[in-house]
């Protein structure tokens, strides 16, 4: 896998954020949304390749995750960090 694009901001109020996202954006690349990024789900943003939640933050900010987007744990963030060769934050 190519890039793990880590947000944990809300794109829905950051759309110019969201567009550099999108145009940093390859075929393989994956998206993780912790924190404050769980709420980008609610805006118009829209990811091509797989989506994933730490399900630790679902749980706290009291989230339940359309069946499109997998839930992870810790244990699973590491390992989604290693199969990937690269790995961006934005915020």
């Amino acid at each position: 896998m190519k890039t793990l694009h880590l947000v944990s901001v809300s794109l829905g109020r950051q759309p110019e954020l969201a567009a550099q996202i999108l145009a940093a954006a390859e075929a393989d690349d994956s998206l993780l949304l912790i924190g404050s990024g769980l709420y980008t789900l609610f805006s118009d943003f829209r990811w091509q390749g797989r989506v994933h939640a730490l399900q630790a933050d679902c749980q706290s900010c009291g989230i339940r995750l359309p069946s499109d987007v997998i839930a992870i744990d810790y244990a699973e963030m590491v390992s989604l960090c290693e199969h990937h060769e690269n790995i961006v934050t934005w915020n």
